[in-house]
């Protein structure tokens, strides 16, 4: 299933997605004994664009920096109600995301990168 979310992207390709590519999924499982969710975690992403570069200008990821420091801030404050934090990232992008168990072991299980990339 999360494999199909990752591909449905480029595999299905209209106007408005021609030439994108996922960069980030990131999936919680919470503890079963917790009833509800964090809400819509995009509000928790913030891009800038590099070098004072004008928005209208972007044409590539590398044309901006993604934070997700306000998103690493809510996952360790819920910390306790995440079983686990279900991960991909494309090659060419490192989140940092991680967030610890009571014996100090990650709760991020990360999807293999394989998945998809973008042909050079």
């Amino acid at each position: 299933f999360r494999n199909a979310i990752i591909h449905s992207i480029p595999a299905m390709p209209t106007r408005s997605k021609l030439g994108q590519y996922p960069v980030l999924y990131l999936e919680l499982q919470y503890k079963s004994e917790y009833d509800g969710y964090l809400k819509d975690l995009r509000n928790k992403l913030s891009i800038t664009t590099k070098n004072e570069m004008d928005e209208s200008c972007i044409r590539d990821f590398s044309d901006i920096n993604l934070d997700l420091s306000d998103l690493q801030t809510l996952l360790n404050d819920k910390n306790a109600i995440i079983s686990t934090v279900h991960l991909w990232e494309r090659d060419d992008f490192n989140s940092n995301i991680d967030i610890k168990d009571e014996n100090n072991k990650s709760k991020v299980q990360r999807i293999p990168s394989y998945v998809l990339t973008p042909a050079s």
